[in-house]
């Protein structure tokens, strides 16, 4: 099961994936993660979801994202919680 074409958030669509699209912005995983694009910049850095960064570019795969996604259970969720966390204290200390 992959992700739907469209993420509806209030009555509005807010994202939809194109047919032939093989990979993700992070603009578009801000969307499919309803999370700022600083929170999507970081989880990426932290590879706490499948993407490749390219020069300056972070493009994520959608096949590798989409069976990530799908895959997601609540101990995934709170370990990459936990994660995220840690990683927020690292750049406060």
């Amino acid at each position: 099961m992959s992700l739907p074409k469209e993420i509806k958030a209030k009555g509005k669509v807010q994202f939809q994936k194109k047919a032939y699209q093989r990979t993700y912005s992070i603009d578009e995983i801000r969307q499919i993660l309803n999370l700022n694009e600083k929170t999507c910049r970081r989880m990426a850095k932290a590879m706490l979801f499948p993407n490749l960064k390219i020069g300056s570019r972070i493009i994520v795969p959608c096949e590798a994202f989409d069976h990530w996604f799908d895959n997601l259970t609540l101990e995934n969720m709170v370990e990459i919680t936990e994660k995220y966390a840690k990683l927020n204290e690292g750049e406060n200390s």
